[in-house]
């Protein structure tokens, strides 16, 4: 088009048709029109303006500067202007800067309600959120019926914790503008925040009707369908965002996390570093990466993501875990460095936690007692859990569960039969959490998570409860003041651990769990060493408990005793890297793949005590030796060996053998753990007299007698409670 036919052509015309064509979202042919009339008019301020607000749309900033400024430059007094050069700065995340050009574009014009809502997303992101409360709110007293504040509100005060005053705002936006996608995915949210998930994706949906191709929605989709285990769907959402935008990190880093879930874990590995690619300061998918080399048994590589992910964010309380968690599997660790891990960890956590000095005891003997844990369902503690509740007074105690975890099973349910109270705590803030629970009067409150998943360690600093207890979950230190004390028993922590302990160190008298078999756990068949040549030996160990001393003496037992083989069971078997791993690790130590059996996928529980019937001895893992998994080889009539060190973790098992009467088979040296092993495959009479009466010895023990177990564990309480608040009144005596 010539310059002549914009002549004929009123510029005004042409601009309002640009303008047009901009708001219907047609910004190819509104740009077209703003560059047609700058060729003819190169200072024209709403031309140059314009065609700024489409380079910053489109994320061409640089050139979206120079034209802005050149527009300022020409007038320096146009509140539009300066709005919009706020907008660049916001955009690049200057939200100081954004301040300023906002501010000055309301001095230019006090009812520019554009300019008023866009500072309090400036303010927002600074953290100043009573002021940018005081933009919005202003915003809505010059234009009640504009959508953006109440949206922007609604942001706010989900990022204050307060879903359901930001589910009341995000709605009266809607309610203004339904067509906006952006509120109702903001909607779902703050629902799934809330941990209203079936509304949450409803309001998801909606958003995704009206933009298919809304990357934010989709990705916010897969990661709700991952916290309701539906994986596949959650993998599909995922990779639909990655379609509808290549370059967002988050969806590669959710198609990761769903492979990983899905047992794919190459795959896995390769979409969470895609995300870094993206985005190398994303500490979040360091961490995912972390988690899926220690399932690929790579644990030298898991640190390494963990170390890189807390350089990033030193305060990532999660990763940090993850990491003291991990270094309890390394064999090579010394025992004074792990430990100066935890207390280290702690010193950092506790110094910035908003402590309240603990609340006196509402009993002299413990009447209500808590258990904080994301795992009361299909899980250890699960399992280990539920005899204690069967077994405590219900006429002298109360049981409130504080559950953080969206996943419920039949476990979860019997478990819930026996609290007086219920708390899901999942998609709670630690406040309102420690809140609740000083509203339930406490007593004893237990952390049965450690530094496990999902833990929330950093409630425990605030101090919710006069006395605070470790049990079940970790087999080491939290490494924190606030803990009073951790739980166990002498076998499993004697005297010479306690060093490790900043808890102080609390001994039930025999066991430091009660088991209970499943309904479902099958009666023990005949020895497999009586029909077949040679013994299985077996391990149903997480992958990530191997390391080069594992495999270098197992393979020497498996060389030592003719035509045995090995079984290993464990979900990521079936993923050939860590199968590859497996094999290889072995054949460097002169063992064939014939002599291996591993079995992966998911496998029902009733499935894994099935798989024991054809397993003659199992092999306990060092440094972290087994708990459940112990319990359900000895429960199916199948001897352990153990290696039992100075390490706490390395000790689970060994506390299991000696109630059973089989302390010969707690060995301290690798050399008497392969001797002990080769031992007892030669002693076929033995195997089959334990695998007669194994589980009968097993009935009678310390180890089932939740009756038992649940007296001690209350007379060991009582003995804390009163000890705790001797302490007390001792520490408050005047001089």
């Amino acid at each position: 088009m010539t310059r002549d036919h914009i002549a004929k052509d009123p510029v005004t015309q042409r601009l309002e048709r640009a303008k047009q064509w901009h708001r219907a979202g047609k910004i190819a042919q509104a740009d077209a029109i703003y560059r047609e009339i700058l060729a003819a008019q190169p200072t024209h301020i709403e031309a140059l303006r314009l065609h700024g607000v489409v380079c910053l749309d489109t994320d061409r900033w640089e050139e979206a500067e120079q034209l802005l400024t050149h527009a300022q430059s020409l007038a320096p007094d146009n509140a539009a202007v300066l709005n919009n050069l706020g907008s660049l700065h916001h955009k690049r995340g200057d939200y100081a800067q954004a301040e300023a050009h906002f501010r000055d574009a309301l001095a230019q014009d006090p009812r520019f309600y554009q300019a008023t809502n866009n500072l309090g997303n400036a303010l927002q992101r600074q953290g100043k959120f009573a002021d940018a409360i005081a933009a919005y709110e202003q915003a809505l007293a010059t234009q009640p019926d504009l959508a953006a504040p109440w949206n922007n509100l609604g942001n706010l005060q989900q990022q204050l914790g307060c879903n359901d005053t930001a589910i009341r705002l995000f709605q009266r936006a809607i309610a203004l503008a339904p067509e906006v996608p952006e509120h109702w995915n903001n909607l779902g949210i703050a629902y799934a925040d809330n941990g209203q998930a079936d509304l949450a994706l409803a309001a998801y949906e909606k958003a995704l009707a009206l933009d298919p191709q809304y990357s934010q929605a989709l990705n916010n989709t897969g990661n709700l369908l991952l916290t309701m285990n539906r994986y596949r769907e959650a993998r599909a959402s995922f990779e639909a965002a990655t379609q509808s935008n290549q370059h967002i990190p988050e969806a590669w880093n959710g198609v990761g996390y769903a492979e990983k879930l899905l047992g794919r874990l190459q795959p896995a590995v390769r979409h969470f570093q895609r995300a870094i690619d993206l985005n190398h300061a994303y500490a979040e998918a360091w961490n995912n990466l972390g988690l899926t080399y220690a399932d690929q048994g790579q644990l030298d590589k898991a640190l390494d993501a963990f170390r890189a992910a807390l350089k990033i964010k030193p305060h990532y309380a999660q990763c940090h875990s993850n990491l003291l968690l991990f270094l309890n599997y390394h064999a090579d660790l010394h025992a004074r460095t792990l430990c100066d891990a935890h207390m280290n960890w702690a010193a950092t956590q506790e110094r910035h936690a908003q402590t309240t000095p603990p609340p006196t005891p509402a009993h002299d003997v413990p009447q209500r007692i808590g258990f904080v844990s994301a795992d009361l369902c299909r899980h250890p503690i699960g399992y280990f859990l539920l005899p204690l509740l069967r077994h405590l007074p219900r006429d002298r105690v109360e049981v409130i569960c504080y559950y953080n975890n969206a996943r419920e099973d039949d476990l979860t349910q019997a478990i819930k039969q026996h609290c007086a109270h219920w708390r899901t705590i999942y998609h709670q803030p630690d406040p309102q959490v420690f809140d609740r629970i000083r509203e339930d009067r406490i007593d004893v409150l237990f952390d049965l998570s450690g530094h496990t998943s999902h833990n929330r360690l950093k409630l425990f600093s605030m101090r919710p409860a006069p006395v605070q207890i470790s049990w079940l979950g970790y087999p080491h230190t939290t490494g924190m003041d606030a803990m009073d004390y951790v739980l166990s028993d002498p076998i499993c922590l004697p005297d010479f651990t306690h060093w490790q302990f900043a808890e102080q160190v609390a001994l039930l008298p025999h066991s430091r769990c009660c088991y209970e078999a499943p309904a479902y756990a099958p009666e023990v068949h005949a020895l497999p060493a009586q029909t077949h040549p040679g013994v299985t030996f077996a391990s149903f160990n997480n992958p990530v408990k191997l390391n080069d001393n594992t495999f270098a003496l197992w393979s020497e037992i498996l060389r030592r005793c003719d035509n045995s083989r090995l079984m290993l069971s464990w979900k990521t078997l079936n993923d050939p890297s860590v199968r590859d791993w497996i094999i290889s690790s072995f054949a460097a130590h002169g063992i064939d793949e014939e002599r291996l059996e591993l079995l992966g996928g998911t496998r029902r529980h009733q499935q894994v005590f099935a798989d024991y019937q054809r397993v003659d001895i199992a092999l306990d893992t060092t440094p972290f030796s087994g708990g459940l998994t112990s319990c359900e080889a000895l429960w199916m009539g199948v001897p352990i060996v153990t290696l039992a060190g100075k390490r706490p973790a390395s000790r689970q098992t060994a506390g299991l053998l000696v109630h059973v009467g089989l302390e010969d088979l707690v060995c301290f040296t690798p050399q008497s753990y392969a001797d002990r092993a080769v031992e007892l495959a030669h002693a076929v009479t033995r195997l089959e007299y334990l695998r007669r009466h194994l589980r009968a010895r097993m009935t009678r023990s310390c180890l089932c007698d939740g009756q038992a177990f649940a007296a001690d564990f209350m007379q060991l309480l009582s003995r804390l409670l009163a000890e705790h608040a001797d302490k007390g009144t001792t520490e408050t005596q005047p001089c």
